[in-house]
């Protein structure tokens, strides 16, 4: 599979932002938004972007929360009462967790074929809250190559960095890496999970209806 964010800066740039490409000349008609993937690049060599276009309809959309901590399960019942579907992806070393909010609970020994195992298309939002750098990598590197629309990773900017370094030594491009949401949530200074919960369903509800681009052009200062 061709891996996300592969093609000309020049081609995504238009996808990513969710507007169309307006002509350099003047008085020229603006395209429907429709049609921007035919301006951006020929249509075999499109590929999946983590943010929908403005106006792209998600039906049935699912979060998948990989990794489950105190963050992850306030996440999901709110998550749940926002019209997502819960599924939660553990590492079958994992003790048993208890979240109500999940539909499906999927043990992923080492977090070996994610996709695979949990079916990942593209109305899937996947949130990943591991604690462990390698098993962040692992989870991040399949959701890339996935046809995920959304891709959130829970983390600061030291973790952040050393974790999209990795990811680049094994041939993940920026502009893929452009593509996921971190630290994930929106920037509403969150205090505690219940707040941390509220920015992330944002964000994700903003990437459902295609805003997402615009609600993130500020960045948020990085916390190691």
């Amino acid at each position: 599979m061709p891996r996300r964010g592969s093609e000309p800066d020049e081609a995504i740039g238009p996808v990513l932002d969710g507007f169309a490409a307006l002509p350099e000349y003047e008085d020229a008609p603006v395209p429907d938004i429709f049609q921007v993937n035919e301006i951006a690049a020929p249509e075999e060599e499109l590929l999946p972007v983590a943010v929908p276009a403005q106006g792209e309809d998600i039906a049935h959309p699912v979060a998948l929360i990989c990794g489950y901590n105190e963050d992850a399960a306030a996440m999901a019942s709110l998550a749940a009462d926002c019209g997502f579907e819960v599924e939660l992806a553990i590492n079958a070393e994992t003790a048993e967790v208890d979240c109500p909010a999940a539909t499906q609970i999927h043990c992923v020994p080492d977090y070996d074929n994610l996709v695979g195992i949990c079916g990942i298309e593209r109305n899937y939002f996947v949130c990943i809250f591991e604690d462990d750098m390698l098993e962040c990598e692992v989870l991040l590197s399949q959701a890339l190559a996935s046809d995920a629309c959304y891709l959130g990773l829970s983390a600061g900017a030291q973790k952040k960095d050393e974790i999209f370094a990795a990811l680049r030594a094994d041939g993940a491009p920026d502009a893929e890496l452009a593509a996921v949401c971190c630290p994930m949530g929106l920037n509403i200074r969150p205090k505690n999970s219940v707040e941390k919960a509220v920015g992330i369903v944002a964000e994700l509800l903003a990437a459902r209806g295609g805003t997402l681009k615009r609600l993130r052009h500020e960045p948020r200062p990085g916390k190691a």
